[in-house]
């Protein structure tokens, strides 16, 4: 019975330890996409849009509040995360979407194809298109494979341009951050060479990476958050570590992408 008690020992050591990254879709989605944890998504808007907290607190709404149920059954299902951010008289839909993965042209086609889908489907009998919220979206993502980027920016705008360069219309808008990118910043320490608003992405970004809860509490320590809200993640983030459907379905995230890396 001892050497049972050890090994269980040992296995709870070893979850705490190991950090699941917030990069899995479904980590990502409880942690920033439930209802229970609205002040966590609000923090993150905040900072993302460069915006006083006083400004977005209680002016998001999660669009899919619904809460998965069965982690198993959902495999090879899409888990996304849209959410509307409501301020004073102008709104606008903003879809938030993970990716372990390095982004490949086919990838980028779809992202396309996604957002002018939920921007359309917004029209309703009688409306005009101007009427239509604006759409943005925004991909946490390890970079391009097929398109060479080698920007500076931390945060890459995409809008629809002509052959001049001259955008056509801000009402659709994909933003691209390179988490990989933001770890390797943080990792090497290069993060003051930074503005200050690219800090905080780039902590962010990092934070999204990283598999090892030490690193993860190093990453959530320097975003600037109120104590409540990054005492509120970590504890969320250290449940969610010992969840066995959480478990389960990186396990699974994992297996997929070792496969895409070797067939590559």
């Amino acid at each position: 019975m001892t050497e049972i008690k050890e090994e269980n020992k040992e296995e709870q050591i070893h979850k705490i330890e190991n950090n699941v990254p917030m990069a899995s879709d479904i980590k990502f989605k409880k942690i920033f996409g439930d209802n229970d944890g609205i002040e966590r998504l609000e923090m993150f808007i905040s900072l993302f849009f460069d915006l006083p907290i006083e400004i977005v607190k209680g002016n998001v709404t999660i669009l899919n509040s619904e809460k998965t149920k069965d982690y198993k059954k959902e495999r090879g299902g899409a888990m996304d995360v849209y959410l509307s951010l409501k301020l004073t008289d102008h709104s606008e839909r903003i879809d938030i979407e993970v990716s372990n993965e390095v982004l490949k042209q086919h990838t980028i086609d779809r992202n396309i194809g996604f957002g002018a889908h939920k921007y359309q489907a917004q029209l309703k009998k009688s409306m005009k298109y101007n009427e239509l919220e604006p759409m943005i979206e925004i991909w946490f993502d390890k970079g391009f494979k097929d398109i060479d980027s080698d920007y500076n920016e931390i945060v890459e705008e995409y809008y629809y341009r002509n052959s001049k360069g001259e955008i056509l219309s801000e009402r659709s808008k994909i933003n691209h951050i390179n988490i990989e990118k933001c770890y390797n910043i943080w990792y090497t320490n290069s993060v003051h060479k930074y503005n200050e608003y690219e800090q905080r992405i780039i902590y962010f970004g990092a934070m999204l990476c990283t598999k090892n809860i030490e690193e993860f509490k190093k990453c959530l320590e320097e975003i600037p958050m109120s104590d409540e809200v990054i005492k509120d993640i970590e504890e969320t983030n250290r449940a969610l570590n010992e969840d066995d459907d959480i478990l389960s379905w990186y396990s699974h995230e994992r297996e997929l992408e070792i496969r895409a890396e070797l067939n590559a």
